[in-house]
């Protein structure tokens, strides 16, 4: 069976390549491949596509450590976004180069007998929407499937975006059954590797997950909610990892787990230290955690470890100072581990560039102050501290209560709850003139 794989456009007022890579879809491709399908990737989001470079004459701005700025196109405002003063744009692939890619498609991989469109945060839908209709413009009666989060966390609302089925579910047990209905079938295993020779050319770094779901229940996040908490065997995952950088010659690589250092000594101890067997430092492999570890889980031994690997970018999980919302919010972290931790990086080495607090801006009930002396803690152990807008996510406790209390309407535009507009419109939280407050302070180094 031809299967083409599609990554569709971000809609947003504001959207930056930190890391991203479709890593579900490219665990499909290859469970696909595995199972003899023939596979074809769009990824709308693959800044260096020489393809599209041609095609649009830009040259891609690409830093040190493998981020860089998406192409991006203005699109009219959503009638959901009246009065609020941002600019909606597309970022990724020109509308213009897709159609011409999907034009092509016929002669230089054949028609596809069944589609799967990923998504991924609930309020870019209108790109899923937009990419949906534009594939079934192309290939009139191909099943076009529809998954990934959006889609897990809003079924009934992804059903409307026309595609022929919506999968509900983002586990892989899940997934296989929603596709054998469907007659596709996937290779046996468990494992969750991505598969990167879907590209026929060099990006600017890979993305891999040592594990999915998560074991904390914090009350914003969804993670929990979507998949079980389930770890890859690090021998096999380090063994891919180790061939997808010397094939394609990668010099940057991220891992966007969202419980890394769980069972940290048999797990991703094990893969760090193949890392530094394989002599990846040495060949100018950097590494990136963006995803916000888990303070309590680390150790001195395994910061040692990060460090010999040549892990560049560490996020560490903080959200919050306040200690009772610390308890209420899952008790994932006390700022005495968080504190405690990094100073176990700084002993093992790293710089406070190296290192940054992830902080959460516009909690349900939060002050400014608490967010500025968890800047100022942050200040003082010699770290970054990164702050980021607080998102209402559908299904979460968080979610819930905030509708039960009257705060969030029940029925509302998924594109409503971007962090970026939020402020705009939401009267139980910070004002947007309070949120760019707070982040002209963060933006601003103490003397």
């Amino acid at each position: 069976m031809k299967i083409l794989l599609v990554n569709p456009w971000i809609t947003d007022v504001a959207a930056y390549d930190f890391w991203l890579k479709p890593v579900g879809l490219l665990v499909l491709a290859d469970k696909l491949r595995g199972a003899g399908h023939e596979v074809c990737l769009l990824d709308c989001l693959d800044r260096l596509d020489p393809g599209f470079l041609a095609f649009s004459g830009k040259t891609p701005g690409v830093k040190p450590d493998g981020t860089g700025r998406f192409f991006h196109e203005p699109l009219p405002p959503p009638p959901a976004l009246a009065g609020i003063p941002r600019r909606f744009k597309r970022y990724g692939f020109s509308r213009s180069w897709v159609r011409r890619w999907l034009e092509q498609l016929p002669q230089t991989f054949g028609r596809p007998d069944r589609i799967l469109v990923t998504s991924m945060m609930t309020y870019w839908y209108p790109g899923v929407w937009e990419m949906v209709g534009e594939l079934k413009g192309f290939f009139p009666g191909v099943p076009v499937l529809l998954g990934g989060v959006y889609a897990s966390l809003l079924p009934e609302h992804a059903a409307l975006s026309g595609a022929s089925d919506v999968c509900s579910c983002a586990d892989l047990g899940g997934v296989r059954a929603f596709l054998e209905r469907w007659g596709i079938t996937l290779s046996p295993g468990e494992a969750l590797v991505p598969d990167y020779t879907v590209y026929t050319h060099a990006g600017s770094h890979l993305v891999y997950v040592s594990s999915v779901g998560c074991v904390n229940r914090c009350t914003y996040c969804a993670t929990p909610l979507l998949q079980p908490f389930t770890q890859n065997d690090p021998g096999f995952l380090l063994e891919r990892m180790v061939q997808d950088v010397s094939r394609m010659g990668i010099r940057n690589v991220a891992f966007f787990d969202d419980a890394l250092l769980v069972h940290h000594e048999e797990h991703f101890d094990v893969v760090l230290k193949g890392i530094i067997a394989a002599g990846l430092p040495q060949r100018g492999v950097r590494f990136h955690l963006p995803n916000g570890i888990h303070a309590r889980h680390l150790t001195f031994s395994t910061a040692q470890l990060l460090f010999r690997a040549n892990v560049q970018t560490i996020k560490i999980g903080l959200e919050t100072i306040d200690p009772h919302r610390q308890r209420t919010s899952g008790g994932k972290v006390a700022t005495e581990e968080f504190v405690r931790a990094v100073g176990y990086l700084q002993q093992a080495g790293f710089s406070g560039q190296q290192v940054a607090a992830y902080l959460i801006a516009n909690l349900p009930g939060q002050t400014e102050q608490e967010l500025l002396l968890a800047k100022e803690l942050c200040e003082r152990l010699g770290i970054r501290a990164q702050v980021n807008e607080y998102t209402p996510i559908p299904r979460t406790h968080d979610f819930q209560q905030l509708v039960e209390k009257g705060l969030l309407p029940a029925q509302l535009d998924p594109l409503l709850l971007n962090n970026s507009l939020l402020p705009y419109w939401w009267k139980a939280g910070m004002d947007a003139e309070t949120i760019d407050r707070i982040k002209n302070v963060f933006r601003t180094k103490s003397r």
